[in-house]
């Protein structure tokens, strides 16, 4: 019996850059899912500190009004009113960010999800 070379397959090159393409792909997903969840994380930071800047408001309101019912000294007021714009310039700072890190949260996973499907179905 001679040995007979084995053939190579004739479209390996064409397996191996699929192959690769796909580990490729799985890595950016990987990348990206991680950021996915840092962003998430950092969401739920700011949503955590606006509510903290909305209690502390609602606090600083209601010390302010006991405050002035009880007569306090108009520079008194004055500095609690500051405080207050202080902590609603603070909310404000803080509302954009939420929207603008809440829509691209949700849209994230969706993406995700679609481009692991294309990727799977090739």
């Amino acid at each position: 019996m001679s040995a007979v070379p084995k053939e190579k397959y004739r479209l390996q090159p064409v397996l191996d850059v699929r192959g690769k393409a796909k580990q490729a792909a799985a890595c950016l997903v990987a990348t990206r899912r991680e950021q996915l969840a840092a962003a998430e994380a950092e969401l739920a930071r700011r949503r955590q500190e606006l509510a903290a800047c909305s209690r502390r408001q609602v606090a600083a309101q209601e010390k302010m009004l006991e405050e002035f019912e009880r007569g306090v000294e108009a520079h008194t007021l004055v500095t609690h009113r500051t405080h207050l714009a202080d902590l609603r310039r603070n909310a404000q700072e803080l509302a954009p960010l939420r929207c603008r890190g809440g829509s691209g949260s949700r849209k994230g996973p969706d993406r995700l999800d679609r481009s692991f499907k294309r990727g799977a179905g090739h």
